[in-house]
């Protein structure tokens, strides 16, 4: 609760200098803005975010409108809460509303600038999405393949030891190093990985850091004094997470330099292409940030949304039971499932858009900022707006979806209805130029890993836990991940599993 309380004290100190610069000002040609709730002096609508910013927000929306003007501090905000707007605006201002809100965390080292995510709309960001292409992570599979091996298991030696499973321990694991391979070429930590574990802790330290209100993000002038110490922390974390991605560019780096080269060009080697071929004994800064906050980003997303979706098969025991039979009939228990394989997988494709519908994991779309003044649905918008896009709330819009809190994956199966940003009710990667650029990555792993962890096991709860009882309580952060992690009680069901389950590569 420490950032309420300076939320109250520092903006009091600038009382004078805030209500000069926001409070009471009136420009000239203002125009009309969309309806919103009334805010406090100086510090506007931030008490009105609570603890569940998503579904206070929600709430807010039914009462103002699906086009909601808020103001946090001195911060003017756009929220957008329905499929209808969310149409209008990417079809329409796409472009213009193109640029990321940065705060100021992003902006040490200059993680802002290098940034897949949060990089502006420009040469860089276009040759950063490129390492994503289809094509790209195609060539990949075999190292994806051998990641989801490993995951399954350690898994299963896991629960011969332990008897019970905290099955998202393990698909972090398997994600990380499925992105460590597609960025390095290798696996880069394992179970009992004290680096590892070190990297994880310091990097959602950082992440927990960055999605706190941060009383700098909304009173500009305050920066400088870092009134919560926020940026002296995460500097201090960033510390170890570039220096373990660091280390293994500095060894790509030198390889290098005596002509030794990989036969296929992983990201590490497009990212150095792109500043050059240097070293000087420090950090090179555009490889390692981006891989220091980005690896663990895309980790904690994938494996949030497999927590998600294994979650609502055990509460769900109709679809897990006709997801099985269609694993059965399609791959069989004599082989693993393969990628091909997952187009004729329908209802797992359902089970993953309706896992994506109801827990999109991030809620809000990455924020976007207005390049310059512009009208939209009869409001005037001003340049540097920051626009939230509560894809939460639109996915749970009943006038999008029939029966919009059940989990039912049969919605998907005759509907051409998809995630790909063509679809307005349904924008869990977001839509337009600043759609996610890991979206070709994130739809391989996240059928392959729930299809496989349905194939590879019997499924069960631990005793005295029934479908009913299972927790969906949510922790809210960059991602909107299970409050309290899902364990499981599990039993072979692959013939190969059954026949050889000790052996880990």
């Amino acid at each position: 609760m420490e950032w309420y309380y300076a939320f109250i004290i520092w903006p009091s100190v600038c009382l004078v200098i805030a209500f000069l610069v926001i409070s009471k000002s009136k420009n000239k040609g203002q125009g009309q803005r969309p309806p919103g709730p009334p805010g406090w002096p100086v510090i506007g609508n931030i008490f009105d975010l609570g603890v569940e910013p998503h579904r206070s927000l929600a709430r807010l929306s039914r009462k103002y409108g699906p086009i909601m003007w808020l103001r946090f501090g001195a911060k003017n905000t756009l929220v957008v809460s329905s499929a209808e707007v969310a149409m209008e605006m990417f079809k329409k201002h796409d472009l213009t509303i193109s640029d990321r809100a940065i705060n100021e965390c992003f902006k040490l080292n200059k993680y802002d600038q290098v940034s897949m995510g949060v990089a502006p709309y420009g040469t860089y960001w276009r040759m950063m999405r490129q390492l994503f292409s289809n094509n790209r992570i195609k060539a990949t599979e075999k190292l994806r393949t051998r990641s989801m091996d490993n995951m399954i298991k350690w898994i299963w030696n896991n629960a011969q030891e332990k008897g019970s499973v905290e099955i998202a321990r393990f698909t972090e694991i398997m994600v990380f190093n499925a992105i460590g391979n597609a960025i390095f070429s290798k696996d880069i930590v394992y179970p009992h990985s004290e680096k590892g574990k070190e990297f994880f802790t310091a990097t959602a330290k950082i992440l927990e850091f960055i999605t706190k209100p941060n009383v700098a993000d909304f009173f500009p002038w305050m920066r400088w004094l870092d009134p919560q110490r926020v940026k002296k922390k995460v500097k201090q974390l960033l510390g170890i997470t570039i220096g373990f991605s660091f280390a293994l560019v500095k060894e790509r780096i030198l390889d290098r330099q005596i002509g030794k080269r990989n036969e296929e060009k992983d990201f590490l080697d497009v990212m150095l292409d792109f500043q050059g071929n240097r070293m000087d004994g420090e950090p090179t800064k555009l490889p390692e940030i981006n891989i220091s906050i980005g690896i663990l980003h895309a980790t904690d997303t994938t494996t949030d949304t497999v927590e998600w979706a294994m979650t609502e098969l055990l509460r769900n025991p109709r679809v897990m039971r006709k997801a099985e039979v269609e694993l059965d009939q399609v791959v069989g228990r004599k082989r693993k499932l393969e990628e091909g394989d997952i187009k004729n997988l329908h209802y797992l494709q359902a089970v993953v858009k309706e896992t994506l519908r109801l827990h999109p994991v991030v809620p809000f779309l990455v924020p976007r900022s207005v390049r310059e003044d512009m009208e939209f649905m009869g409001y005037l918008i001003p340049k540097n707006t920051q626009i939230f896009v509560n894809v939460w709330a639109i996915a749970r819009d009943p006038t999008s979806w029939d029966d919009p809190i059940s989990f039912k994956p049969e919605r998907f199966l005759n509907s051409d209805v998809d995630y790909k940003g063509r679809h307005f009710q349904f924008l869990p990667f977001g839509a337009g130029r600043r759609i996610c650029v890991g979206l070709p990555f994130a739809e391989r792993m996240l059928h392959l890993t729930i299809g496989s962890l349905i194939q590879s096991f019997e499924w069960a709860l631990e005793d005295g836990i029934t479908p009913e009882k299972i927790s969906v309580k949510e922790s809210f952060g960059l991602a909107l991940r299970k409050a309290d992690p899902l364990k499981v009680v599990l039993r072979p069901k692959l013939h190969e599993m059954q026949e050889n389950v000790a052996q880990v590569q």
